[in-house]
């Protein structure tokens, strides 16, 4: 920083700005926000996102919320405090002290999580993607300084004028989609997007006229918090279970990791190697737990084909033995069933196109969404 900033309040509306202190925390707050420092160890946050690096000689940097503070013992943490309700610490390395303001001190932990509460608080299950943090800057800031939102747009409105789109859901709009979940921000600053946090969040939507598409592409970008919990539901057409619309649409990660599509009774030959009886892609997505991740998918039943695509490379062709037009109609994206179809994360810019890209045109369309450089 180039001057003190102690004592002032600072509102950010859009964007994620990084901060270091004089003892060399790195400080990423992302908005909307507001927080002042106290001084160089103590930050306040009224609300907001903050992920925190902090290496020895910053041993101590303090959080503090409306309802308790969090104190480094040498760490990688984040703070999300929302505008009502209670704050939430999650530490991905290293180890916090967690202070309620009514309740007792808990020590947390590598991968542990704590709510606070009144009265105390109570633990629960990490949100990685919840937090730009600090490693994660250098990449988001050169793209945005590259272009990067501006090809993206581009990109998107040539999309918009192709007679095979079905839905192109970038959630700029100020009308809310119907749904329970909350909205944060994208992948670009400034930009929007559904976080899914709780059982039951979900979003809606119900696209394809009725008709049957013999050739599709499904494409998003994703943040996802956590994996293997069996199903993340990326697309989930209602009904399934019912077995009235043969061809409708499941998209998933699945409980290895890997991605899934399913249509409705459609068939694996006999010698297929996909383990569970569904096209499945070969690349686990958990490597890129926590950041922006572009997942697609493109079926051609003509063809009999399944093909995945992970950050714009081709990764899998499955065949199908039979092979359905696709049904779409109403769906989820999100908590589709409270059981074991989950979706903790953020979701941007669904792609759902009546054709099969080729390899070359999901690999321009990841280019130009791409939100580092």
């Amino acid at each position: 920083m180039g001057k003190p900033i102690h004592t002032e309040e600072f509102e950010l509306a859009a964007g994620t700005v990084e901060l270091m202190t004089k003892r060399g925390a790195r400080i990423v707050v992302e908005a909307p926000a507001s927080f002042r420092f106290e001084s160089d160890q103590r930050l306040h946050l009224q609300h907001g996102r903050v992920a925190a690096h902090v290496p020895p000689a910053a041993k101590g940097f303090t959080v503090i919320t409306p309802t308790g503070k969090i104190v480094d013992l040498g760490t990688d943490f984040g703070v999300d405090v929302p505008r009502t309700g209670t704050a939430e610490i999650h530490v991905f390395n290293g180890e916090v002290i967690a202070l309620p303001s009514n309740g007792s001190r808990q020590n947390l932990r590598d991968g542990e999580a704590f709510s606070f509460q009144p009265g105390g608080g109570s633990a629960r299950e990490m949100r990685s993607a919840a937090f730009i943090r600090p490693e994660e800057m250098a990449g988001l800031s050169a793209g945005v300084l590259s272009g990067q939102q501006a090809r993206s747009d581009a990109f998107n409105a040539t999309l918009r004028e192709d007679p095979a789109l079905i839905a192109l859901l970038d959630f700029e709009s100020t009308t809310h989609e119907p749904g329970t979940y909350h909205t944060v921000q994208g992948r670009w600053p400034g930009s929007r997007a559904p976080e899914f946090v709780q059982v039951g969040d979900r979003l809606k939507l119900d696209v394809g006229g009725g008709r049957t598409w013999p050739r599709f592409t499904l494409a998003t970008w994703v943040r996802i918090d956590r994996l293997g919990a069996p199903y993340q539901s990326l697309y989930h057409t209602d009904g399934w279970y019912e077995g009235k619309n043969p061809g409708q649409v499941h998209w998933m990660i699945n409980r290895d990791m890997t991605m899934r599509l399913a249509l409705r009774e459609n068939t694996l030959p006999p010698d297929a190697d996909d383990s569970y009886g569904f096209p499945d892609s070969r690349t686990s997505v958990l490597p890129e737990q926590g950041r922006w991740i572009h997942l697609a998918v493109v079926y051609d039943s003509d063809a009999r084909t399944v093909r995945f695509y992970l950050n714009g490379r081709f990764d899998k062709q499955s065949i199908q033995q039979t092979a359905l037009p696709a049904r779409f109609g109403p769906a989820q994206i999100g908590n589709w069933d409270s059981n074991d179809r989950k979706l903790s994360g953020r979701v941007d810019e669904l792609l759902i196109l009546g054709r099969a890209m080729s390899d070359a045109e999901i690999q321009s369309l990841f280019n130009a969404g791409n939100p580092y450089q």
